[in-house]
């Protein structure tokens, strides 16, 4: 028993630091929720500390790692989790297994300036691409299947909004979401997030949609009114509308058909 401990000491010595080769950082990340000062003295609270973190990086990864194998068990994201997660099992055995002070307060110092924190972060963020695409897939579908019902009622082409420019919205959208699932197909996973992103932060599907959805009342309303001077009108202040509709101006035109169809 003796000679194992020995053999123990001496590995926990000689074993280097883990390290990410795709992240490089010259100061320190703390990212825990009590954050750790650089200067903090070496005492066994800081290996506690130290140790509850590795802890908690563990259960998220372990948490995402599930997440991502409900979904698709074949997610090319999981084997940059395993590594993350294997960074911080080593941390944690040259910690509990330091033989002396000096061997510990080096490991609990490494792991505070190791990239692992910021792998964390991104990861946490990454790996939420695969719900993200089901749901711009949703969205394209979505609109697809509007477009296709509104080139069959005609509505629209009565009104003299141009179906081509709306599927040409339509297709650029789809396009774009699929670029973003091929980047994470290809491991490119920072890419599709910025691509999601982009995706995300337009508000055009749903305001087309709804733009749609009242115009057709308005339109429907208008052809049932007996009184023709009423009909013309309202086409009239249409107008700005459809020019704003067919330039992709949705949230524009969105405003105006509320503020007509509220006086209907």
């Amino acid at each position: 028993r003796a000679a194992h401990e020995e053999t123990i000491k001496k590995l926990s010595m000689t074993v280097p630091e883990p390290t990410f080769a795709t992240t490089q950082v010259s100061t320190p990340t703390y990212v825990s929720s009590d954050p750790v000062s650089p200067s903090a003295p070496c005492t066994p609270e800081l290996r506690d500390e130290t140790l509850f973190d590795i802890k908690q990086k563990q259960k998220n990864l372990a948490t995402m790692t599930q997440e991502l194998k409900r979904i698709n068990g074949k997610t090319p994201l999981i084997p940059r989790l395993t590594e993350a997660h294997n960074v911080t099992l080593t941390f944690e055995e040259l910690i509990y297994q330091a033989p002396n002070l000096d061997v510990m307060c080096r490991s609990v110092e490494n792991y505070w300036r190791n990239p692992v924190h910021d792998e964390v972060n991104n990861l946490q963020r990454l790996y939420t691409i695969p719900k993200r695409l089901n749901r711009t897939f949703a969205l394209t579908q979505g609109l697809k299947q509007e477009l296709g019902e509104q080139k069959t009622k005609n509505n629209l082409k009565s009104t003299g909004v141009s179906t081509e420019t709306l599927a040409s919205f339509v297709t650029g959208f789809e396009q774009e979401h699929e670029q973003a699932l091929r980047a994470y197909q290809h491991n490119q996973f920072e890419t599709a997030d910025q691509m999601l992103a982009g995706l995300e932060e337009n508000d055009n599907p749903s305001e087309l949609t709804a733009a749609i959805g009242l115009l057709n009342t308005v339109a429907e309303k208008t052809k049932n009114t007996r009184n023709l001077s009423t009909s013309n009108r309202i086409f009239q202040q249409l107008k700005p509308t459809i020019v704003n509709i067919n330039n992709g101006s949705f949230s524009i035109a969105l405003e105006t058909l509320r503020s007509v169809a509220d006086r209907l």
